[in-house]
């Protein structure tokens, strides 16, 4: 009898010593993720964003005609991407200028728009040109913290301009400068 409560307390003390192990090991890992979120900067800790020629994160995601999109098949240009919400009024406020930046850009940028939640049917007709995606997922990879947020990628995947909307005419000055330079830089 001795020996088998000894068994007993043995295999109990390694299945507790284990499952210490298995705790301490995804602990440790989601404090590394967590950290892995902060830089040290002379002026303390600052969360990490993409910056301007940083890669871009690489992304699948289905649009709301069920088409598949990725971030290489740009077709040369320069990709546009606007993460938003529904529940935001500027957001709504840049949805309403989107279809005249398609009709003047068109033929420089692709358009990306990724919500949280999908949009109705029939305000998605209005945005003919557009692909809208819904992916929390996204938001994450591009560290997106505040809407209505802009990143504009180009043709190679590398991050451009990564900036957060106050208006649709900040989008419309930003998408213009960033034409302007692509211009110039083929003419160069």
């Amino acid at each position: 009898m001795n020996i088998d409560l000894l068994t007993i307390s043995n295999v109990a003390l390694w299945i507790i010593v284990c499952v210490e192990l298995f705790i301490m090991f995804f602990l440790t890992k989601y404090v590394k993720e967590f950290l892995s979120n902060f830089r040290v900067n002379p002026n303390g800790l600052s969360s990490i964003s993409l910056q301007k020629g940083d890669p871009a994160p690489i992304f699948r995601a289905i649009d709301q005609n069920g088409n598949l999109i990725k971030l290489a098949d740009n077709d040369s240009k320069i990709t546009m991407m606007l993460f938003t919400k529904q529940s935001c009024n500027t957001c709504k406020q840049i949805y309403l200028s989107l279809p005249n930046i398609f009709r003047l850009f068109s033929n420089q940028f692709r358009f990306i728009v990724v919500t949280e939640s999908k949009l109705d049917e029939d305000r998605l007709k209005e945005f003919s040109g557009f692909h809208f995606c819904e992916s929390n997922n996204l938001y994450s990879k591009y560290k997106i913290e505040v809407v209505p947020t802009v990143v504009f990628i180009d043709q190679n995947g590398d991050i451009l301009l990564v900036e957060s909307l106050n208006n649709a005419e900040k989008l419309n000055s930003l998408i213009q400068n960033i034409a302007r330079n692509e211009v110039e830089k083929q003419g160069a």
